[in-house]
């Protein structure tokens, strides 16, 4: 499981790494275990309530999760008798010009409806409510630790949020010298993990991911740079983060 980081950003939103970016996770983790987040340097308040923010809506996001597979053949049982109910209520009932049809139409509909009322309820059920209660009372003990080597980190940050976008476009496609590698650890792991998730949250990210380890000749190293300073001028990507991705993924043998 990953830890908990706060990389601060001079330029833009910062980083609020923590497990539960994965949803999985908050079901998973271990309550008598106090979350202990690392910091390059002394915070300020609100720096803490933006990152036990972030927490909340974590926790929020993977208990939902998590109550709705619990209770997933219940909510399909239940859309399932609806269903049949207005299907059949329809056919031998109400009398109409066009049979099956409108039946069809109103028992999916009236299926999408329990279905998604039956989520709501259970979103709101005393199971999640505990869980949610007992995870935000262990993020309000947590415990912000100072550790100066996540200070390599912001400062590469930093740089990249300073360089050019043309400048930066290229050396993410390993053009212009390449990207700034940083020494492989189990903490920079777990960042590259975290950063990964948040990348994944933006389709172009999605896809530039997949498609720049087959960036090789030059022609391709071209044609991608333009599309990453395309997409970058158009606010579609975050290039420095991406520029990080890359320099806390790739190895000596990438470029």
């Amino acid at each position: 499981m990953s830890g908990f980081y706060l990389i601060k950003r001079t330029f833009g939103k910062s980083l609020y790494l923590n497990p539960f970016l994965n949803k999985k996770w908050v079901i998973d983790w271990d309550l008598e275990e106090q979350i202990k987040i690392k910091v390059s340097n002394k915070i300020s308040e609100q720096d803490k309530e933006d990152y036990l923010f972030e927490l909340y809506t974590g926790i929020d996001s993977g208990v939902n999760s998590w109550i709705q597979e619990l209770k997933y053949i219940p909510r399909f049982i239940n859309s399932a008798l609806a269903f049949l109910v207005v299907y059949f209520f329809m056919s031998f009932v109400i009398r109409d010009p066009f049979p099956v049809i409108d039946e069809l139409i109103a028992g999916a509909a009236a299926a999408v409806g329990i279905y998604f009322l039956t989520a709501a309820r259970n979103r709101k059920s005393d199971i999640a409510m505990k869980k949610r209660i007992e995870l935000k009372n262990q993020a309000d003990q947590a415990a912000f630790i100072v550790d100066e080597k996540l200070l390599v980190l912001e400062e590469l940050l930093l740089a990249y949020d300073e360089m050019s976008a043309v400048t930066l476009s290229d050396k993410i496609c390993g053009d212009e010298g390449g990207i700034t590698l940083l020494e492989k650890t189990e903490k920079t792991a777990d960042i590259a993990e975290d950063v990964r998730i948040l990348l994944h949250r933006n389709e172009n990210h999605k896809k530039i991911l997949r498609r720049l380890p087959s960036v090789n000749t030059e022609r391709e190293i071209t044609a991608m740079s333009a599309h990453l300073l395309n997409l970058a001028g158009r606010r579609k990507i975050d290039l420095p983060l991406l520029a990080l991705y890359r320099s806390l993924t790739m190895d000596e043998n990438s470029d």
